[in-house]
């Protein structure tokens, strides 16, 4: 014997919700969420392999750098069903940068020739490169560039270079120069 005080049909499919950008790197930590007043199972595949969500990885950019693919599929306790599939790369590796001048420790006597690139698949178009010049002057997306040190005392300064991909990964490269006003460049000798 059975007596129902309220029977309410449940005719509405649990609903998975995942915010992930197309590309992410290891900092990225947020989880799939199931909304469902009823739930019976969800299953889980990675890259096409079922995964319990006690094995899936919290952080998924800790993935190896690449494609990779989760597909959800939701279950209430009547039967309805619901199945998403989320693609994102992954891409945990900083943008490499290439200084082709100044070298470590160079003495210079009125400017500073600064040339360099940087490496990077996912490098973003605008404001992914800057500059900080001794005299705390920042340079956005500029690759060479011609310091002026002729009102700089005599001494050691820093100049950093900062890259940043689309996944928000960093590098940055420190490079000290000196400044000699006295300091007279060795000419390039040509050959007769």
């Amino acid at each position: 014997a059975a007596k129902f005080t309220t029977i309410v049909p449940d005719e509405k499919p649990p609903k998975i919700t995942f915010e992930i950008p197309e590309l992410i790197n290891q900092k990225f930590t947020t989880l799939p969420v199931i909304t469902e007043k009823n739930p019976d199972f969800v299953k889980y595949y990675l890259d096409g392999e079922e995964r319990e969500l006690e094995h899936l990885p919290l952080r998924f950019g800790m993935l190896p750098d690449g494609e990779h693919e989760l597909r959800i599929h939701a279950t209430d306790i009547v039967g309805n069903e619901a199945e998403k599939t989320f693609s994102f790369s992954v891409d945990n590796t900083p943008p490499e940068i290439l200084v082709k001048s100044p070298i470590n420790g160079t003495t210079v006597a009125n400017s500073l020739e600064i040339d360099f690139k940087v490496e990077d698949k996912n490098l973003a178009e605008d404001g992914a490169i800057k500059i900080l010049l001794p005299n705390g002057r920042f340079l956005e997306n500029v690759i060479s560039h011609s310091f002026d040190v002729t009102q700089s005392d005599d001494g050691v300064y820093y100049l950093t270079i900062m890259a940043v991909d689309i996944a928000g990964n960093e590098q940055t490269t420190m490079i000290s120069f000196n400044v000699d006003h006295a300091f007279i460049p060795e000419l390039p000798v040509i050959p007769k």
